[in-house]
């Protein structure tokens, strides 16, 4: 083990970006025993999480729902630390309202199904046997999932092939649209809308968007909507604090430039003021396009500018 620990204490790995990503990696790095520097082109750290101040008002620059407790927990539990010490949670209610145009007054959702089977029923009697059906389903999805392609490594593409992701596959609608897939539960379009409501945090369209993510329902109306209290950026705060005393260190206002690359290998970073740092591991935390067509040369990128043409991008917050 102290072998293993000495390999660990001899590389060092760059961090590009210290967003949520980045400041979690940077942890959980640091903890295998790496020395890690993260680099952030902003003056401070969060990335999209970052904070707006002025006049005593603050502002959340980008995430404004904590949804999934649990991957929360887990990612702390992982790090060997107690989530309630860094955050104070509270569940919304309402967890959010609902502005239709045709609508004078917003639709409030609770995240108690009890509630809002009675805004659901006034819409379309008898609805709510079907989107009790509809929303067991969301939860098995929401559960191999998680525990499939969020808690398990992949290595190789066979990682991907299993007995959970073949039930997956075959028991649910996984692939067709999530449009048609609400469809076959509900019928009147204000209870559409209000199921594939979740999907503005995926930045895409249920036209587009494969039915596997109705689990985003799931988390919505039975796990709740939460709020750690002092703003999201209490959530970066305390990866922050967490990532400085494994011994993290962070460079701000130093915006990379290139990936430098060696013979199919990385060797480190150079940065917009012409500083070259060497690493031995490079992560890149900022946008996949970004990183691609902007921090790789051509030959060592995995896909070419007519590939970024032909895709549309999810929008985003940039901080």
């Amino acid at each position: 083990m102290l072998a293993l620990k000495q390999f660990y204490l001899s590389k060092r790995v760059i961090i590009i970006g210290s967003g949520a990503g980045g400041l979690s990696t940077a942890i959980l790095l640091a903890k295998k025993g790496y020395k890690v520097t993260v680099l952030e082109k902003n003056s401070t750290f969060g990335g999209r999480g970052s904070v707006f101040s002025a006049e005593g008002f603050q502002f959340d620059m980008g995430p404004s729902w904590y949804l999934m407790p649990d991957i929360f927990e887990h990612y702390f539990d992982l790090i060997g630390e107690d989530i309630k010490e860094h955050l104070t949670l509270k569940r919304l209610d309402p967890s959010y309202k609902i502005w239709f145009g045709e609508q004078k007054e917003p639709i409030e959702m609770t995240s108690d199904l009890e509630r809002d089977s009675v805004l659901f029923e006034s819409y379309e009697p008898g609805v709510m046997k079907k989107i009790k059906i509809y929303l067991q389903e969301a939860a098995a999805k929401y559960e191999v999932s998680k525990n499939t392609f969020i808690y398990k490594p992949f290595d190789t593409v066979f990682d991907f092939i299993d007995r959970k992701t073949i039930f997956l596959w075959t028991k649910f609608s996984v692939i067709s649209s999530f449009h048609k897939h609400i469809a076959h539960f509900v019928k009147h379009p204000i209870l559409r809308k209000i199921l594939q409501y979740p999907l503005v945090f995926l930045g895409t369209s249920p036209y587009k968007a494969p039915a596997v993510y109705s689990l985003m329902n799931h988390i919505d109306f039975k796990m709740g909507v939460h709020y750690p209290m002092g703003g999201m950026t209490k959530v970066f705060e305390a990866l922050y604090r967490i990532a400085q005393n494994n011994g993290v260190e962070f460079l701000f206002d130093t915006p990379v430039e290139k990936i430098l690359v060696k013979d199919k290998m990385v060797t480190g970073v150079k940065t917009t003021q012409g500083q070259e740092l060497s690493a031995d591991i490079v992560i890149s935390n900022a946008d996949y396009h970004h990183t691609e067509m902007h921090l790789l040369e051509k030959p060592n990128r995995q896909f070419s500018k007519r590939y970024w043409e032909s895709r549309s991008v999810a929008p985003s917050f940039r901080a």
